[in-house]
Parts: structure tokens; C-alpha cells; sequence
């Protein structure tokens, strides 16, 4: 039943209603949005001047109506955030994303310093739960953030758009790098989460890719983060280094572990990568991660090879190979007759000293 206007919510004085608040708010923040947006155009003001007076965003661009995947239109805003907006009122959901925040770093983003001058392009969002959320543009976020910058332009959406449509955005809008296959090892996790009857195949298609591909990534998925954040940029990684990593993760199975020996590789690196520009860290890197694995290497044991019979024939031997672990007895070219012969004694003299 509808609630009649000016009566008292009967959450209020209920455990959770703060949150049943909160999200009846939320909930409602779209259709506000654009009532306001209407009203404020029917009555001659300018949005942009009304949206920089009441609520601290600069929109610097007229309102653009874009069509998405799904064929449903959306209206997008221009507006120009602060280091401090951008800091407290922005975030970046993965999923619909697709790029691990976690690797942005100074150095990852780098090439981006031209926007020192200008942001050519703006980013792209939506305002979800109180928050503008980053579709397009988050390595773009990354830099501002890093340099405490001011003057992010990014264009956003009152409009409610779906999961599908607000990825399908993303892609299609997606003017960076592409993802490193870490990255598109998570997004193809996260779709089996939500769908576990995917098989790889089925992954690749939605990819647009190999199932090869979705492969190699689900295997860099595997690698822990920490040793991803080795490397100042993440999106150099070949396969091959995966697979480095990857075997460098079956040798510590403990969290702990692996983290003291992070902890000692940056260690011993520190000075020697201080020294030298960041695009020759990888090889560095790289080059300590393989020596490490070869020092941690157990020695194998010698086997030592004795003859148990010299035969006139050099196609005939009869000889043992033993270790410290095993000892084993080859024999060739001896007669089928002599090898059952050899066969029934052994069984006679295991059986006599191990009879259960």
C-alpha cells in the first residue's frame, strides 16, 4: 500500500531504519535530480551556473543525451571535480570497470602527464548510492589523485543504468590501455561469481577473445597482488613473467612467507633500482625473481651408477642406480628366462622379510 503524504514513517522507530533511510533516499536521488534539472531549465536558469552555486560542481559543458547498449538513452553532464571532490565523492567499482586500482601508480600512469596542460578527453560516470561512480577514466582519476590536481572533467549521469549498460559503456568508451591479463583474470572471475555455470569458452565471448587468452588470464588471477606491485607498471607484463610469478607463488604457500620475502627482495633491490629509470626496473625485477628461485632450489642428490656384471656384449648390462631415496636395478637385453628367475627371488626374499 502507498504511504499516504504527511504521515509518519512507520520505519522510524525500527531496528535498521537509519539504513532503510538511507536507501529510500538514494533510491529517490535520480528522479530529484532530474525534476531539478527541468524545473531549473523551465524557469530560465542556467543548470550549469545553478549546479556551481548549490552544490560546489563546475559543469563546464551543455547536457548530452547518449544512447547505450541496451538502446535505453541516458543524459550525461559535464562537470569539473576538485583534487578534493574527486578524492571523497568519487569511486571505482571493478567490476563494472575492469581496472585494479591497486596497480595505479605514479609511475603506471605516467603516461598521462600531458594532462598537466589539458584533459582531452573527459571521464565518464554515473551518481550511484551518494557517490559518483568512474565508468571510463579511472587510470585519468589515478593521476589527478596522485598529483592532488584540480580540474577532472567527467561527464555523469542521474540516469539509473543497468549493470550491462554501465559496462558496455565502459567498453565501449574505454580509451586507455588495454587490460592487463591480471585484470582480465579478475573480470573473468568476477563473472563466474556471479555466474558459475561459465565455462572459459563461454568467457572468451563475452570477451572477444581466445579462450587461450581467458586461460592465461585466470592463471595471472592466481598471482598475489604483492607480487604484481613488484613491478612499477603492471601493464608490461608478458605472459612469461606470469608464469615466473606464478612459480614463485607455488613456493610460498604461506601468506607470511611469501610476505617476508617480498619484504627482503625490496630490500636487497632499494639501491640498485634508486639508481637507474624506471622503465629498466622490470628486467631487474625479473632477473632477482629467477635467482631467487634458483638459490632456493634443493640440490639433487648424485645417483650413483654401479655394474653388477660384465657381459661380452656391450648391448647387454646388468647395473643398479641408487640415491639416497631409491635404488633401482636395470637390466638388457638378458634372457626372458633369467629375468623371471631374478624377478621370483626378489619376491621370495621381499616376502620372507615382509610377510604381513
Amino acid at each position: 500500500m502507498a504511504k499516504r503524504r504527511g504521515e509518519i514513517n512507520p520505519l522510524g522507530n525500527t531496528f535498521g531504519s537509519d539504513a532503510a533511510q538511507k536507501r529510500e533516499a538514494q533510491s529517490r536521488i535520480p528522479s530529484l535530480f532530474k525534476q531539478l534539472s527541468e524545473q531549473v531549465e523551465l524557469s530560465g536558469e542556467d543548470v550549469s551556473g545553478y549546479l556551481k552555486q548549490h552544490f560546489g560542481l563546475d559543469s563546464v559543458g551543455r547536457s548530452n543525451k547518449w544512447t547505450l547498449p541496451s538502446g535505453n538513452a541516458a543524459t550525461f553532464t559535464e562537470m569539473t571535480l576538485s583534487y578534493h571532490q574527486l578524492q571523497d565523492e568519487t569511486e571505482v567499482n571493478f567490476e563494472v570497470n575492469g581496472r585494479e586500482q591497486a596497480l595505479l601508480n605514479e609511475d603506471s600512469v605516467s603516461d598521462l602527464d600531458s594532462l598537466l596542460y589539458q584533459q582531452f578527453h573527459p571521464a565518464v560516470a554515473r551518481y550511484r548510492h551518494g557517490k559518483i561512480e568512474i565508468l571510463d577514466g579511472s587510470r585519468r582519476r589515478a593521476w589527478f589523485l596522485f598529483h592532488k590536481a584540480d580540474g577532472y572533467k567527467v561527464l555523469v549521469t542521474h540516469d539509473e543504468l543497468t549493470l550491462d549498460d554501465a559496462k558496455g559503456l565502459a567498453k565501449q568508451l574505454q580509451s586507455a590501455k588495454e587490460h592487463n591479463l591480471f585484470e582480465i583474470g579478475q573480470q573473468c572471475l568476477a563473472m563466474q561469481k556471479h555466474n558459475p555455470a561459465l565455462k572459459q569458452a563461454d568467457l572468451a565471448k563475452v570477451l572477444g577473445c581466445s579462450q587461450a587468452k581467458v586461460s592465461r588470464a585466470l592463471k595471472a588471477a592466481s598471482i598475489d597482488l604483492r607480487l604484481i606491485q613488484l613491478y612499477p607498471i603492471a601493464s608490461e607484463l608478458s605472459i612469461a613473467d606470469y608464469d615466473l610469478l606464478h612459480k614463485v607463488m607455488g613456493k610460498y604457500h604461506d601468506n607470511d612467507a611469501l610476505d617476508v620475502a617480498i619484504e627482503q627482495l625490496k630490500t636487497t633491490l632499494a639501491p640498485e633500482l634508486n639508481s637507474i629509470d624506471v622503465i629498466e626496473h622490470k628486467e631487474l625485477i625479473t632477473q632477482a625473481l629467477k635467482d631467487a628461485l634458483k638459490a632456493d632450489k634443493p640440490k639433487q642428490n648424485p645417483v650413483v651408477t654401479s655394474t653388477l656384471r660384465q657381459f661380452d656384449s656391450k648391448d647387454v648390462f646388468a647395473r643398479k642406480k641408487e640415491s639416497n631415496r631409491a635404488v633401482a636395478f636395470e637390466f638388457g637385453r638378458i634372457k626372458k628366462e633369467v629375468l623371471k628367475e631374478i624377478e621370483a627371488s626378489v619376491q621370495a626374499i621381499l616376502a620372507q622379510h615382509y610377510n604381513d
